[in-house]
């Protein structure tokens, strides 16, 4: 309605223009899936429209703001999802949508998020400890947190290729070899195709091998690819395997072994205790693994193979990738002599070193 004003000895008739009000919409909290608190510099959210925007603080406190009138016209009649990506540094992004109910009042509240901190590498030396000398073939397995004796982390020698769901069946597993061949070309990581002096013996159907295990000379690398189909030319020749995983390492043609395998997954089986991610180098199950374990194994499309833990070369090194999901982890080096330690993982840098003498 027009209403009058006077000002400076002049009359003026005002109409008042729109009243918007920019609300919090929703608001949430995430929290450091490791270390508990969060405390992140440059926490963000993603928004995939252009009318809303958001707020954060650095201790993991967001709100999602917009003009609800402009934004969410029939709000009184009709629900709005929002989607949207929480971001930090040193953190997987975690992409969400929450539901903002008819006529609900604002805020809506967000479930709280663990956010989940990108893995680390731990690397380190095995030494003998009367002389200092590099100690080869040296075993290094996750042990048991005595602090918390029913969560047990195994650390693996390499990363997950697939993701797995929580409570997916984990066991130990046993071999059978029926074969080996060499690689024609070098190996590099990332890649779904395997060049191999011979494919005999390799296939899905009866009497074939469809896994086969990966190894360079030292076996500080070992992993297992799962057969999809050969390349041109008659199965026992040289050519191209194709893989239903991608590699995570790569590998030399000299001295570096494929081994045609006929995997014995062993009853009973664990169900892990969280969700896994494609990368993870650690399992978190009710039971620890020391040995060749098969994650998923009733599952064709998501079954793999691992090996527990890491062997030093004949320089002493050795190395653990995809470490993540803890705040310590308890490492056991054994070489003639065993030596424990427990390391608080710094995620703020991208390789924790942490040497044994035995």
């Amino acid at each position: 309605m027009p209403y009058q004003v006077v000002a400076n000895g002049i009359s003026y008739t005002v109409v008042d223009d729109c009243k918007t009000t920019l609300w919090a919409v929703i608001t949430g909290q995430v929290t450091d899936e490791a270390l508990g608190e969060f405390s992140v510099p440059g926490f963000a959210v993603e928004l995939s429209r252009d009318d809303l925007g958001y707020r954060t603080t650095e201790k993991g406190l967001y709100a999602v703001t917009a003009y609800a009138e402009r934004s969410f016209p029939q709000h009184s009649t009709v629900s709005y999802p929002v989607d949207f990506t929480l971001t930090a540094p040193g953190f997987d992004d975690f992409s969400t949508s929450v539901t903002i109910p008819a006529a609900s009042p604002f805020p809506v509240s967000a479930l709280t998020v663990a956010m989940r901190r990108k893995p680390v590498v731990i690397q380190g030396r095995v030494v003998s400890a009367a002389t200092r000398a590099p100690i080869a073939n040296a075993t290094v397995l996750s042990a048991d947190n005595p602090a918390t004796p029913t969560v047990h982390a195994t650390a693996l020698r390499t990363p997950l290729s697939f993701a797995h769901a929580l409570n997916a069946p984990l066991q130990t597993v046993t071999f059978n070899v029926n074969g080996s061949t060499t690689l024609q070309e070098p190996i590099a990581g990332g890649t779904r195709v395997i060049n191999l002096l011979s494919r005999s013996g390799i296939g899905s159907g009866p009497g074939l091998s469809s896994v086969l295990r990966i190894s360079n000379a030292a076996k500080t690398q070992v992993e297992y690819a799962f057969f999809v189909s050969m390349g041109p030319g008659p199965a026992g020749s040289p050519g191209l395997v194709y893989l239903r995983n991608s590699l995570n390492r790569s590998y030399p043609k000299l001295g570096s072994t494929v081994e045609l395998v006929t995997p014995n997954p062993n009853v009973p089986s664990v169900g892990i205790l969280t969700d896994a991610r494609a990368g993870d180098g650690v399992l978190l199950a009710p039971q620890l693994f020391t040995t060749s374990v098969a994650i998923d194994a009733p599952s064709p499309a998501l079954t793999e193979y691992q090996e527990a833990g890491a062997i030093t070369d004949a320089d002493g090194y050795y190395s653990l990738a995809g470490i993540g999901r803890l705040q310590e982890i308890f490492l056991q080096a054994a070489g003639g002599a065993n030596q424990t330690q427990g390391w608080y993982i710094d995620y703020g840098l991208p390789c924790n070193v942490v040497d044994f003498r035995l």
